[in-house]
């Protein structure tokens, strides 16, 4: 339900703006406002909720605050502040999407008697516990696999007489470089050195 508000929402508000800007901003503050009241409702402990609230909403304003910062004072501050929004940003994805079925997976496995809960409450804690971690090594994993590229090879035979004739061509294809803030000049010069040694006679760069 969470999602398909979330969908409905961002078409509805798409419709409406006619901009790609204010959609994105409406899809980002939508769930960040869900999570927050959420927080809220889950955490009754007064100290622990405050705590969190701040927590959540350091991170949750580290995208568009981190994007300001780094436009009107950069600093070492500005920099890791981005690169936390960055970071949270696929974690609420992640987040949005796992919470349905971790609560369907408990309401199940409570009416099947395999897990019993005094309250709701517990339920919605440990559903939301999970999905945070599930989050966390999702994007953690993906951070990982993102700064440590590997090679695909792939051999492709065409049946031409005339390409026959011709000799063997290496084609390297590069994607998904995200060059931005998350990736400074140590991560490129490594694609470099990565393209080089594969010493290809063309190199592609499709985008993104």
């Amino acid at each position: 339900i969470i999602v398909l508000l979330c969908i409905g929402a961002a078409l509805v508000a798409f419709a409406l703006m006619r901009s790609f800007i204010l959609t994105a901003l409406f899809i980002y503050v939508m769930p960040n406002v869900w999570i927050f009241f959420h927080l809220r409702k889950i955490i009754t402990n007064k100290n622990l909720r405050a705590a969190a609230l701040s927590i959540f909403v350091f991170l949750s304003m580290a995208f568009p605050a981190g994007e300001i910062l780094e436009n009107i004072a950069p600093s070492t501050f500005s920099s890791l502040y981005v690169m936390t929004g960055f970071l949270y940003l696929p974690f609420l994805l992640y987040f949005i999407l796992a919470v349905p079925p971790a609560r369907l997976v408990f309401y199940l496995t409570e009416k099947a008697g395999i897990i019993k809960f005094r309250k709701l409450h517990s339920r919605l804690i440990l559903s939301s516990m999970v999905s945070a971690m599930l989050s966390i090594v999702i994007t953690s994993t993906g951070h990982y696999i993102f700064n440590h590229p590997r090679i695909s090879e792939y051999n492709i035979s065409l049946n031409d007489e005339n390409l026959i004739k011709s000799p063997p061509l290496k084609i390297a294809v590069a994607s998904d470089l995200h060059i931005g803030k998350m990736t400074g000049m140590r991560f490129l010069d490594r694609i470099v050195g990565i393209l080089n040694a594969t010493d290809a006679d063309i190199v592609l760069m499709p985008g993104d």
